[in-house]
């Protein structure tokens, strides 16, 4: 297994109008395979959800934006289940993102909000293949 350090090639391909581009107009962004962005999503239920925001503002305003790779977090609330949120943390690469999920502040927040879910929580891992944007 090759564990050199990649660079990341942040090139990226744009199909437009006649070369391939959806009939809608729209411009579809397809990473090459090195400048590939990795979301993890965090999906929980919890009754103390102002609890949590403040812990989730807590690391924001320590952290400092220090977080090497990261690019932003959205948290949703479900519709259709009270109490159901999921996060969506978006960062540069899958190897940042793992070196922000090992450190201490890092942990330290997962801890105190593991104190607050309800239930179990849910972690999904994705390499993002295409975005689309209007």
């Amino acid at each position: 297994m090759d564990t050199s350090p990649r660079t990341t090639d942040r090139s990226i391909v744009r199909e437009k109008e006649n070369d391939g581009a959806h009939s809608s107009g729209r411009q579809v962004q397809r990473r090459k395979e090195q400048a590939m962005k990795f979301i993890q999503t965090i999906s929980f239920t919890s009754s103390k959800m102002d609890e949590m925001r403040k812990v989730m503002d807590d690391y924001s305003a320590e952290s400092g934006g220090d977080a090497s790779g990261f690019i932003r977090s959205t948290v949703l609330k479900d519709r259709d289940r009270p109490n159901a949120y999921l996060v969506i943390a978006e960062f540069e690469s899958y190897e940042q993102a793992m070196e922000n999920s090992a450190r201490p502040e890092t942990d330290a927040m997962a801890k105190k909000m593991g104190e607050l879910v309800d239930g179990e929580v849910t972690y999904g891992n994705y390499d993002v293949i295409a975005e689309e944007s209007s």
